[in-house]
């Protein structure tokens, strides 16, 4: 496998001090303080540990399923957990079947969602677009920041 990173993964997690659960695997912080890649069924499975900078070294029993989720997590955030927890009907934190109304439309659990600072009605592609835009309004030569 190419050289796999997910620095923004790690992050987030580090961060918000949360474990991922990812449907066919989860991401969880050991005693000895390493992340790492595994299945979501007590001992059923290791597929890869993560260095402090991102790096994944992934075990020849990890899928690319897997890759793909990690990889969807690092590019888009907690709007990809809130995502995967909506496909799975499952808290992306936790674990914990979804059963609020409000948390099955947002894919986290309420409690969950405090923790991490989500909300179900929070559209956060849109505010990042909103963000992409402002910025290169800000960076176009003809910007005129009076108009606004």
């Amino acid at each position: 496998m190419a050289n796999l990173s997910f620095p923004n993964l790690i992050a987030l997690c580090s961060s918000k001090n949360i474990r991922l659960h990812l449907g066919p695997c989860k991401v969880i912080k050991t005693q000895a303080g390493r992340w790492c890649l595994v299945s979501p069924i007590f001992g059923a499975g290791y597929y890869g540990g993560f260095r402090d900078d991102g790096t994944f070294r992934p075990t020849q029993h990890c899928k690319p399923e897997f890759i793909e989720l990690l990889q969807k997590v690092e590019d888009n955030g907690l709007a990809a957990v809130a995502e995967i927890g909506l496909a799975t009907g499952h808290c992306c934190i936790c674990g914990r079947v979804l059963t609020n109304e409000d948390s099955i439309r947002g894919g986290i659990g309420p409690i969950c969602g405090e923790k991490v600072g989500w909300s179900p009605d929070r559209d956060f592609a849109h505010e990042e677009d909103m963000r992409k835009l402002r910025k290169e309004q800000l960076e176009a030569e003809d910007f005129d920041e009076e108009e606004f």
